[in-house]
């Protein structure tokens, strides 16, 4: 059984981390520390499925700003990939493509690798939002781009058991074939937008998830 962050932010994988791996290591995913949006996604698997290159040395652009922990922004031409964690502001911008490079070719290989051959349940989560400060991805989605997800995975392996909780105010709750929606709750309404959300029920999200595992 595998938990796979879908993003849009660190958020998820956060998350995951405190209620179902909690000290077990496992390794990052694609999407676990990036800003992204569930369009990413789509291309992400789109090009997994036609077995074509997504993640190119030269599409990587380098802002010349650095984070406030020190290290590049960093982003992508042909989607949208925000990486603000990965490479410190201190490396050369050759330097800094070809390892941004090489790590996101793994992690695409190891999202690859488990969508053709994961014998066992894979939990897709995503939370797309308004929230970040920072998140300037399109969070506009349809049920369509849903179903498009759900297609794209069976094509790549349609042995592969899944299910996609998508954590979103944006769309009604609801539950489909593999795909779940579940609105967030706030504890509080006066707030600060935050990437870590603190202010969200996650207890009751996540029994909301458990109860459907």
């Amino acid at each position: 059984m595998l938990f796979i962050s879908l993003g849009c932010d660190c958020c998820v994988k956060t998350r995951i981390n405190e209620y179902f791996y909690k000290d077990k290591k496992v390794e990052s995913q694609f999407f676990d520390w990036i800003l992204s949006d569930f369009h990413t996604v789509l291309t992400v698997l789109k090009s997994i499925l036609n077995n074509t290159k997504v993640i190119e040395n030269e599409n990587f652009i380098f802002s010349g700003n650095a984070t406030d922990t020190g290290n590049h922004i960093i982003n992508l031409k042909n989607m949208y990939f925000t990486s603000i964690h990965d490479i410190k502001s201190k490396m050369d911008i050759p330097s800094g493509k070809q390892q941004i490079h090489d790590k996101y070719v793994r992690r695409f290989n190891r999202l690859k690798t488990i969508l053709e051959n994961e014998s066992g349940y894979v939990y897709f989560i995503c939370n797309i939002d308004n929230e970040n400060p920072i998140q300037f991805g399109n969070m506009n989605i349809t049920i369509n781009d849903l179903e498009t997800f759900k297609y794209l995975v069976e094509q790549i392996n349609d042995k592969l058991l899944f299910k996609l909780f998508v954590i979103t105010p944006n769309l009604t709750e609801e539950e489909y074939d593999k795909i779940i929606i579940i609105n967030p709750t706030k504890t509080t309404k006066d707030h600060p937008k935050d990437w870590y959300r603190w202010y969200y029920d996650w207890g009751k999200i996540m029994e909301k998830i458990k109860s459907n595992i």
